[in-house]
């Protein structure tokens, strides 16, 4: 192993950014703070959501009268809402990442900042370990929801 990282230094100082890698990278940092940008304005206009659609849901439960599947979703307002948050904390996250990262980037291209660089890249390779965490809960998730579904269905057609 300790070949291995001898033989990246030595290559690594051998690498050397052109002025339209540089170019890249102050264009990319642009467009990762616009984004970003957009992902909290997003999550603020979810925020506003989520805190009122336990009011709206539990506002239709009560006009319904006494429907079952209105009681349903009024009992299941709060739930939803929380479920809405956890959401919104997870964007925030993946969104502040990416913050981070073309802040840093835009700094170190500008500045010829190198710990400003290996922060900016250290964001990104946070950022991507979000994704990649929330997509394996994703296939998780519906794998167990498939696996749920395919049980009631089976339960239901034997009775």
């Amino acid at each position: 192993m300790e070949y291995l990282d001898q033989d990246f230094q030595a290559s690594a100082s051998q690498l050397h950014p052109t002025r339209q890698i540089r170019e890249d990278w102050r264009i990319t940092a642009r467009w990762g703070n616009f984004l970003a940008i957009v992902g909290f304005v997003f999550i603020g206009i979810g925020l506003l959501a989520a805190f009122s659609l336990s009011t709206v849901i539990n506002m239709l439960a009560a006009m319904g009268g006494s429907s079952p599947e209105l009681e349903l979703l009024g009992s299941m307002g709060g739930w939803l809402a929380v479920l809405v948050l956890v959401v919104l904390a997870v964007q925030f996250m993946i969104v502040l990442f990416q913050f981070r990262f073309a802040k840093n980037l835009k700094t170190a291209v500008l500045q010829t900042d190198q710990p400003a660089f290996e922060e900016a890249w250290l964001q990104f390779r946070n950022l991507l370990r979000w994704y990649g965490i929330l997509i394996i809960a994703g296939v998780v998730f519906g794998l167990l929801a498939n696996v749920a579904m395919y049980a009631f269905l089976t339960n239901s057609l034997s009775q």
